[in-house]
């Protein structure tokens, strides 16, 4: 009889060894067992971890980032091979000074907006100018390069400041439209800058205008808590982001509309691109526009939250000639 007990409490014990084994297995994290490398801009990164998360990717898929060729890139550049996922409008940033900003509204830099009453739009054509005829002018413009954004796209919001917030006409209109263009760009006054200085800024300078896109503009508000001031040009253009893909950067591509969470969770209509709108600031077609900038630290958590206004006076992009412009002046 104690043999058989000594056996029965041997067998017990084994079977509770083993199914505390199993369960440290089933609640052990899964490793993942493909890697996608992706070229995407760092203000994405954090949306598409997140993505990974929600839809429980995360336990058959790791995520790389990566300079190089990918399985999934980002560029704002167009090709009939590529496919439109985000945009964002071009901001101009300042210094946060008070006395500045009440002194620019004065001098009409700063003017009574046409889109949302009691506001100010950024009258860049002042600035402009002055760069372009004042060999003193005391402003600096900052405007982005290749590496943050289509340069044809800032070209393309100069040809309509120059011309009066309108887009030039062919023949006389575009060609002194353009050699106004070129002035200021030639001008020591104006400057651009990429990815790399960008990640270098401490803080905004008196007098000095930086053009960027709104979510990269949240990236570096995010890494250094700069105080700015952010301001609508009188027109405002859109950067674009295109995603192309092969079959295992599909999944990212497939996410953007898939819905995760539940009852408890809450649920995300189109994953992918509600984290793009939410952690990158971007604006994506299936929500409305972002007309704040919520800036969270690498663990999540939130940090600031800057109000931007809803309103604002966009216009479309002639992409076939400005690709051509792009070319000519290398800008």
């Amino acid at each position: 009889m104690k043999s058989r007990l000594r056996m029965w409490g041997m067998v017990t014990a084994v079977s509770l060894i083993l199914l505390l084994l199993g369960r440290c297995v089933q609640g052990g994290e899964a490793i993942p067992t493909e890697t996608i490398y992706l070229n995407v801009p760092q203000a994405m990164h954090q949306a598409f971890k997140v993505t990974l998360e929600d839809l429980k990717l995360d336990e058959t898929y790791e995520l790389k980032f990566t300079n190089k060729e990918a399985n999934f890139t980002v560029t704002t550049q167009k090709d009939d091979s590529n496919e439109l996922i985000a945009f964002s409008p071009l901001v101009s940033v300042f210094n946060s000074d008070e006395e500045m900003y009440e002194s620019y509204i004065q001098e009409g830099i700063f003017i009574p907006s046409d889109t949302e009453p009691e506001q100010y739009d950024f009258d860049f054509q002042k600035i402009m100018k002055d760069i372009i005829e004042n060999e003193k002018s005391i402003y600096k413009v900052y405007y982005p390069d290749s590496s943050i954004c289509n340069p044809s796209v800032f070209y393309t919001f100069l040809l309509y400041t120059a011309n009066d917030e309108c887009y030039p006409t062919d023949g006389e209109n575009m060609a002194e439209t353009t050699e106004l263009v070129e002035a200021f760009l030639q001008s020591k006054n104006s400057e651009p800058i990429g990815l790399e200085a960008l990640d270098k800024i401490k803080g905004f300078s008196k007098n000095s205008i930086y053009f960027l896109p709104l979510a990269d503009l949240g990236y570096v508000y995010e890494s250094e808590k700069i105080l700015c001031r952010v301001m609508y040009p009188k027109t405002v253009v859109y950067c674009n982001y295109y995603a192309s893909f092969d079959e295992v950067g599909k999944v990212l591509f497939d996410a953007l509309e898939e819905k995760s969470g539940g009852f408890w969770s809450g649920e995300k209509e189109c994953t992918g691109y509600y984290n793009l709108r939410y952690y990158g600031n971007y604006f994506v077609k299936p929500y409305e526009a972002t007309v704040s900038i919520v800036f969270y630290s690498g663990n999540g958590r939130y940090q600031h939250n800057l109000r931007l206004r809803e309103n604002f006076n966009a216009v479309e992009l002639p992409e076939t000639f400005y690709n051509k412009k792009e070319e000519q002046h290398g800008i």
